[in-house]
């Protein structure tokens, strides 16, 4: 079931300070990561129960490339993305953002 996938700022906020970070190395870097990102979630929104939970009803799915991470709910009528985290941030920062 295809639902419609909603960005909570404060994921918004993480792929932003992420992009940003890698954009200091070199600024396609950025844009690669926020595409890769993108696909993540186009395959979450897909198939959204293809993905191991990790606490509760909080799911995540890595990128390939890059080291991390997008933390998501899957609810009735939607798929909220809770963060994108860093694989060496604390994932219970996805769960205190549910």
């Amino acid at each position: 079931m295809n639902r419609p996938v909603v960005l909570r700022s404060a994921a918004r906020q993480d792929l932003k300070e992420a992009r940003g970070w890698y954009e200091t190395i070199r600024r396609e870097l950025g844009m690669e990561l926020h595409a890769e990102v993108r696909e993540v979630i186009g395959k979450v929104r897909a198939k959204s129960e293809m993905y191991h939970g990790v606490f509760g009803d909080v799911r995540r799915a890595c990128t390939r490339r890059f080291p991390y991470a997008v933390y998501y709910a899957v609810k009735p009528e939607r798929i909220v993305i809770l963060a994108v985290l860093h694989g060496h941030r604390d994932p219970a920062e996805a769960r205190r953002r549910r």
